[in-house]
């Protein structure tokens, strides 16, 4: 997942919980529902999100500098 997927967020990585938070940019401190708390494993240096995709999850690579997503048939 890369940056059309958190266009229009602040993205910060918290290691020590395992969570990518997101918040959503010009939202004030106190909005709840502008901020998103997603789960996630490290492979080696990757961050590994789960994704749901018409109604299948499958693992993707949280990627900050990437600008586009690829999947394959099979996902």
């Amino acid at each position: 997942l890369g940056q059309p997927f958190f266009k229009g967020y602040s993205c910060f990585v918290d290691n020590q919980s395992g969570l990518i938070r997101l918040h959503k940019l010009g939202a004030g401190r106190l909005a709840p529902l502008d901020s998103f708390a997603v789960p996630f494993t490290e492979n080696g240096d990757k961050l590994i999100v789960s994704v749901k995709l018409n109604d299948r999850y499958t693992d993707m690579c949280f990627d900050t500098g990437a600008f586009g997503v690829c999947l394959s048939k099979s996902q």
